[in-house]
């Protein structure tokens, strides 16, 4: 399990193998998994969703902070499956 953390405003993408995303958001509400519908994920839980015919599991660990609220999130995926913090995926878009 891949462990990161996360301000209110940023998010995670896992991608599979074939390119397929799942996005995990985090705000002032807390961290939920965008689609249609969004997925909350309370806190201390865990969501299953499967992605790619595999099966994410992702956990609100824990949040702190008050001003700038920090988000601790736990993500399980297959071993081929990427997981990055969109600032990372953007600057290898970028080169």
């Amino acid at each position: 399990m891949l462990i990161l953390t996360r301000y209110n405003g940023q998010r995670i993408v896992v991608q599979s193998s074939s390119g397929q995303e799942m996005w995990i958001s985090c705000d002032s509400q807390g961290v939920f998994i965008e689609g249609d519908p969004i997925i909350p994920i309370p806190w201390e839980d865990r969501v299953h969703e499967e992605l790619d015919g595999e099966l994410i599991t992702v956990i609100h660990i824990g949040s702190i902070g008050r001003v700038k609220t920090q988000h601790k999130i736990g993500i399980d995926a297959p071993a081929d499956y990427l997981i990055l913090r969109e600032e990372l995926l953007t600057r290898g878009e970028r080169a």
